[in-house]
């Protein structure tokens, strides 16, 4: 599971990954948030390099390899600009951003602009892929992440919600049916649900079933007239009953 944290700061998007709960800085989005050129180079040269990763990170163009620097890589970073962003940075990053860390292990922020657009896409392929209305993909991503709107998805958990919606637009794997025999598979919103071999098991027509389920029930009706027909014998029974035939005291009697 990932441990990456994504979030902005103003208009700049800033991904942080915890290791051993310590966090470690996305240093191409840290340069952008403070108008720095050439981080690589600043990497290579001015950093130091135990506090220099390579982090393989979940992407729009897939995984790529980035590199994130340790909180005192931070500090030279940001103390080698001087524009006015380095220090609103500065006091957004050691006020709000680290202290949360230190005590939850996580910064709670929810999604940022750009992850609740590529959520809402990944949202409208499922529904595509599924055959499923928008609303019931909606719902079981707030029931998996337990939010009532998918804005309140917290940012550590966004690919994980990702993952979810990708994995749940696929239909559940079929059983092995290389074998003779017969199968029920049923089918919801054209996704196979269930699949179940039926072999010993009689398969009639629901209308056929109903007609044969009401004619058995006539039948033992008639019977059940006969017996008592059958009681005149021992005096049990009115002689009158005879005199009517039965098909006219049971209309509806199949005989």
């Amino acid at each position: 599971m990932s441990n990456l944290i994504a979030y902005q700061f103003k208009n700049s998007n800033i991904r942080i990954e915890l290791k051993n709960n310590e966090p470690l800085f996305c240093l191409a989005d840290v340069a952008d948030a403070l108008n720095i050129k050439n981080h690589r180079d600043l990497a290579s040269k001015q950093l130091n390099p135990k506090g220099v990763e390579k982090i393989y990170t979940l992407t729009n163009g897939g995984k790529q390899e980035l590199t994130f620097i340790d909180e005192a890589n931070l500090y030279r970073v940001i103390f080698r600009s001087n524009k006015k962003e380095a220090v609103d940075f500065q006091n957004w990053v050691f006020e709000q951003v680290l202290p949360s860390i230190r005590k939850t292990g996580s910064y709670s922020l929810t999604l940022t602009t750009e992850q609740q657009y590529q959520i809402k896409e990944a949202v409208h392929a499922n529904a595509a892929k599924t055959h499923r209305r928008f609303f019931a993909v909606y719902k079981s991503l707030y029931a998996k992440f337990n939010v009532p709107r998918y804005q309140d998805i917290l940012a550590k958990d966004f690919d994980d919600a990702m993952l979810f919606l990708e994995a749940s637009d696929k239909q559940p794997a079929l059983p092995n049916l290389n074998q003779n025999g017969r199968w029920l598979v049923i089918v919801k919103n054209n996704t196979v649900t269930h699949v179940e071999n039926i072999n010993g098991y009689n398969c009639i027509n629901a209308d056929v079933f109903k007609k044969l389920r009401m004619q058995t029930k006539q039948q033992a009706e008639y019977l059940l007239e006969l017996a008592k027909r059958m009681r005149v014998i021992d005096g049990e029974c009115s002689n009158s009953r005879l005199d009517a035939p039965i098909e006219e005291l049971h209309s509806k009697f199949i005989i």
